[in-house]
């Protein structure tokens, strides 16, 4: 297929007439977030930063680079805010809605949290431990605002200490036990928020501005 023809028409259709402005726009989207080769499968365009940098981190820690190590995490945990930061600014990138409505669907305070639990383990556990460890614990993961700060960010944080411990004391990294910490999430019933907050605009500038530090 070709792309840049298809893209054009799109501004053109979407947008019910030319506009050169339109049409740079999609042109950029289309060599940058949609740019995916029919050899990328599963490796989304809007991975490959994430892809590259995990490498990165794996080498330092095999080297035992403590120095490289807490620096590239760093910079994973930073990123990690800043993609919080900027699905808290639309509301259809908010877990708090989505907990809300199933809460709003029970009748007294015993089904409230089953229905809460059973909404947040879809997107964790996904049932026993059994299964979740058998491959389904984040089967149905999602980038929302609430989801990221609430449990992956901690997730990778608590990863990425134990690590680091391990470099300091020259050992092996100890076993960590995912589903108890999901588990224990997915129980939780904090009220999150229903409303987005922040700009848009602001929020993707300081997430471009963090990838051009690097």
């Amino acid at each position: 297929m070709d792309t840049a023809a298809w893209f054009a028409r799109w501004a053109h259709l979407r947008y019910g007439g030319a506009d050169p402005h339109a049409a740079a726009a999609w042109e950029a989207l289309r060599t940058s977030a949609f740019a995916m080769s029919g050899e990328d499968r599963w490796s989304e365009p809007h991975d490959g930063l994430s892809r590259t940098l995990l490498p990165k981190i794996d080498a330092a820690f095999r080297a035992k680079d403590a120095a490289a190590f807490a620096k590239l995490t760093e910079t994973w945990l930073r990123l990690m805010d800043r993609l919080e930061a900027v699905t808290r600014t639309d509301r259809r990138f908010l877990l708090g809605p989505i907990v809300a409505h199933a809460s709003r669907a029970a009748v007294g305070r015993a089904e409230r949290e089953q229905l809460e639990y059973d909404l947040r383990s879809l997107y964790t556990v996904w049932g026993t431990r059994t299964a979740s460890e058998a491959g389904l614990h984040d089967y149905a993961n999602r980038e929302l605002s609430g989801l990221i700060e609430g449990l992956y960010r901690p997730r990778w944080q608590r990863y990425f200490e134990e690590l680091s411990s391990a470099l300091a004391e020259n050992r092996a990294p100890r076993a960590m036990d995912w589903y108890a910490m999901e588990e224990s999430w997915a129980r939780t019933h904090e009220e999150l928020p229903t409303a987005p907050s922040g700009s848009p605009f602001e929020a993707a500038q300081a997430a471009l501005d963090a990838l051009t530090q690097e």
